[in-house]
């Protein structure tokens, strides 16, 4: 019989919060197929089972706390058996002391790492744009989690720019946090014996 719904389950610890409540989704969205007259090739019974997915958001949740939440499928003979996933949600925090060190045609950008409040944090992304003109798009910094520097060249001397780092993870980005620089040549400073 086919699905015609989901249901949850929410548990802090082993307190249950939520008995099984309609997630309000019917059926599944398969890669490819949207159901429209359209689509070339209707899935199959094996391709729904396999290439399926479907999402639906739980509000009202706290910072930092832990839950689980069971998840079953059910159609006109009765439910299935739950699966089960854990999250944490929560904020996750600006780059700490962003600072920027310019020069001839770059910027280097350094920070700390971002604190957050539940979520694991999955890599740093930034962008940048001149002062008066449009933010790039974002870009992942090389590195992952661990990264704490990026070069950012080709860039007009004498112009301001300004920098945005935030963390991330699959499920979304932090709080940004924001540097100005302006690259510029740097004389070199004459030692004390050269003369002038």
């Amino acid at each position: 019989s086919a699905v015609v719904g989901y249901e949850y389950q929410l548990y802090e610890g082993a307190d249950r919060l939520l008995d099984w409540t309609s997630a309000g989704i019917a059926m599944p969205v398969v890669a490819g197929f949207d159901g429209s007259a359209e689509a070339p090739v209707e899935p199959s019974a094996q391709e729904l089972a396999t290439g399926a997915s479907a999402s639906f958001s739980v509000g009202g949740l706290q910072h930092g706390h832990t839950y689980a939440v069971a998840v079953r499928a059910v159609n006109a003979g009765g439910a299935s058996g739950a699966a089960w996933g854990i999250a944490t949600p929560g904020r996750i925090l600006a780059p700490d002391r962003l600072q920027a060190v310019a020069g001839d045609g770059w910027v280097a950008l350094e920070w700390s790492a971002a604190a957050s409040e539940g979520p694991v944090i999955a890599r740093y992304e930034w962008r940048g744009r001149p002062v008066w003109g449009a933010w790039s798009e974002w870009e992942s910094v090389a590195g992952g989690v661990a990264a704490r520097r990026q070069m950012v060249e080709g860039l007009a001397n004498g112009l301001e720019y300004v920098f945005a780092v935030r963390a991330a993870n699959p499920a979304g980005a932090g709080v940004v946090a924001q540097v100005a620089a302006r690259p510029e040549v740097v004389e070199p400073v004459p030692a004390e014996n050269t003369p002038l």
